[in-house]
């Protein structure tokens, strides 16, 4: 090429850069915003919950952007406390070992564990995780569970594990349990599904309905620990 002509392709190619350099840039694309769930249940899903598909229950996703969106305040400690009655009491051992403080006890009602909240909170001793399984011996009232979400304060989650008893009581005591946790914002309180978890596992209870095999027991403790380790704070 001749020097004219090199010339004459340079002078071109500075117009083409000065040209694209000088284009407006292109609009960015509108961010879609999430709308966070009103509550968020933990019900195991397939790989999501206890990461295994052949426990789990078909249930949708939960949304986890909102439970994770305050963090825990410095009052509330590391840790899980596990309030409940005679199911939990079989598997406590099993829960220990999993890194739970474990105060369950036989024939337990639910209003009880008010109370047991409420001191544990005044004292400094009530961790970030805390986990009610009760309602196997009586009705629940939606007011005493809503005084221990309240109880426990905010920085906190309270896990509500639903009842598989085959009693008069069952249906009722899973619906308040969904309309405490529907009562409060996705960070203070969670519905885990024991009654849909457990459907169909014969082995894993005795024939009462409602107590705990030891096949049952590792199932149980492997569930809760699932759904704190999933959506604990």
């Amino acid at each position: 090429m001749n020097r004219i002509a090199l010339g004459a392709a340079t002078a071109s190619l500075a117009l083409l850069v000065s040209a694209c350099s000088s284009a407006p840039p292109a609009s960015a694309a509108p961010t879609a915003t999430a709308t966070p769930s009103p509550s968020v249940s933990a019900y195991a899903s397939a790989g999501s919950l206890v990461g295994s598909a052949s426990l789990a229950p078909s249930a949708p996703a939960a949304t986890t952007s909102t439970a994770r969106a305050a963090a825990p305040t410095a009052l509330a400690r590391a840790g899980r406390y596990a309030v409940g009655d005679s199911v939990m009491l079989g598997a406590r051992t099993r829960l220990q070992t999993r890194g739970f403080v474990v105060n369950a006890t036989e024939s337990r009602q639910f209003a009880t564990a008010v109370s047991i909240i409420r001191n544990r909170k005044a004292a400094g001793t009530l961790p970030r995780q805390v986990i009610v399984h009760l309602g196997t011996n009586g009705y629940i009232a939606l007011s005493d569970c809503k005084a221990i979400v309240s109880a426990a304060g905010t920085g906190r989650r309270v896990f509500l594990v639903n009842n598989r008893v085959p009693r008069v009581w069952q249906g009722a005591n899973n619906r308040t349990l969904r309309s405490c946790d529907a009562a409060f914002a996705p960070i203070r309180a969670m519905v885990v599904d024991w009654y849909g978890y457990s459907k169909g596992r014969s082995s894993w209870l005795y024939s009462d309905g409602i107590h705990l095999t030891p096949t049952g027991r590792t199932a149980y403790a492997n569930f809760i620990d699932a759904a704190v380790d999933r959506y604990g704070l």
